[in-house]
């Protein structure tokens, strides 16, 4: 799942892999509470005939622009490469030949093209087309693409990025003294900036290795004035991940059962969205 914070827009993308049933998408006004079913049917992949193997739908999200954009892998039985002049092989994707490299098949691997859609409009338009390798855990697969490089740049994965800067020391210890039963260290504290809302967080140290990742407490500040943020569904211990874009604020909570990303608006300090057993949630762009 990804959100786009600046038409307060998100995406939510479920796909069986691995079976021949058509993928389903929506998109999600945040503000107005909204769902709207996303037409994926006149992509490759996103209306399966039964029977037969196609094209597939690996990964939805945003571009930089906040477009919805749509990667696909195109290779299946039926897609082999055809042989050309001097030995040279190639695959055909609507009347246009792509040249297939030299060792790009082996054992574990198989070539294929991977395409990256934009949607403009009402309509889905192709913007890029790449062979690459499929099969193997190491094979390139769709993130051959640019398309793909980009959106990858976009997500969020690392606990251990700890946005904002340092909370100013009257701050961090009003906060140290007040929400931590043992204060001890005041310096454990950063503070986010949003155009809302200051949002406050502490710093936990791992003792396996010493790294750092944000944790609780956090408190939304608003001149001079701390707030608690409401329906948080990160718990007490759990490590958190933090973004802002905009006046949007995502929080991504791990634990052993997988992360769970929640949406704040900082203008209002209330939660928007709230879902479980996410992937990779980033905001963007």
């Amino acid at each position: 799942m990804s959100w786009n914070p600046a038409a307060t827009e998100g995406l939510a993308f479920s796909a069986a892999m691995g079976e021949r049933t058509a993928p389903l998408a929506w998109l999600v006004d945040f503000t107005a509470r909204s769902i709207k079913k996303l037409d994926l049917s006149s992509l490759p992949g996103g209306a399966p005939v039964e029977g037969k193997e196609g094209p597939s739908l690996v990964q939805l999200g945003f571009d930089t622009q906040g477009r919805p954009q749509a990667l696909i892998a195109d290779v299946y039985v039926q897609r082999t490469p055809e042989s050309g002049e001097g030995g040279a092989r190639f695959l055909t994707f609507e009347g246009q030949r792509y040249p297939v490299a030299a060792g790009s098949s082996n054992g574990e691997n198989a070539p294929g093209l991977a395409f990256a859609y934009r949607m403009e409009g009402p309509a889905w338009k192709r913007v890029e087309t790449k062979v690459s390798s499929f099969g193997s855990q190491d094979a390139p697969d769709v993130s051959e693409l640019d398309a793909a490089k980009k959106m990858l740049q976009q997500t969020l994965s690392s606990s251990s990025e700890l946005p904002g800067k340092p909370a100013d020391k009257a701050m961090a210890h009003t906060l140290e003294t007040t929400l931590i039963e043992d204060p001890a260290e005041e310096e454990a504290w950063r503070t986010l900036p949003t155009p809302g809302a200051v949002l406050h967080y502490r710093v936990a140290k791992d003792p396996e290795d010493d790294s750092s990742f944000a944790s609780l407490p956090l408190r939304w500040e608003r001149d001079g004035t701390l707030v608690a943020p409401e329906q948080l569904a990160a718990q007490q211990g759990e490590r958190l991940v933090l973004q802002a874009r905009g006046a949007m604020v995502l929080i991504v909570s791990l634990n052993e059962t997988g992360r769970t990303a929640q949406v704040f608006d900082s203008q209002t300090m209330k939660s928007l969205v709230r879902v479980q057993g996410v992937d990779a949630p980033t905001l963007v762009p």
